[in-house]
């Protein structure tokens, strides 16, 4: 896969997540397929509110590293109250960060979700990978 901002060849890193981030050793930015993002940051969804954002992106002239039939990234912003921009390919839905973007990204997630939404979801994937999660009672003294 080639860098849609550089044009150098992205290199794979497997992750312990079961993630494998495809990274540009030129110009630092970072690939993500689609759901990779939300699974590193554990969060609900790469961009969590779409919809809204998705209303003022803009096309740009990269190409995805992806997809191979010319598809396009377009700019958005990641969370409709903060300006960091990341781009996403309008066709397999994978996501650019640019170097540094991923350090403000995680500054981001960590302001816009609680730890209580955090513990649900965890709690949730947990119990849908056949695990049995046992609720306590706090025990009065």
């Amino acid at each position: 896969m080639k860098c849609p901002k550089c044009g150098k060849t992205l290199r794979k890193f497997e992750l312990m997540e079961s993630v494998s981030l495809d990274i540009c050793t030129a110009c630092k930015g970072i690939w993500y397929d689609k759901g990779e993002l939300a699974f590193q940051q554990e969060v609900e969804r790469d961009i969590p509110d779409l919809k809204t954002v998705q209303k003022t992106s803009f096309p740009t002239k990269c190409d995805c590293p992806r997809c191979a039939d010319g598809s396009k990234l377009e700019e958005m912003k990641y969370h409709v109250k903060h300006d960091l921009l990341v781009d996403r390919c309008v066709k397999c839905h994978g996501l650019w960060l640019d170097f540094k973007e991923l350090d403000k990204l995680e500054k981001v997630v960590a302001r816009t979700e609680s730890f209580t939404q955090r513990l649900a979801r965890a709690m949730k994937d947990i119990d849908a990978r056949g695990f049995t999660v046992v609720a306590r009672k706090k025990i009065k003294e």
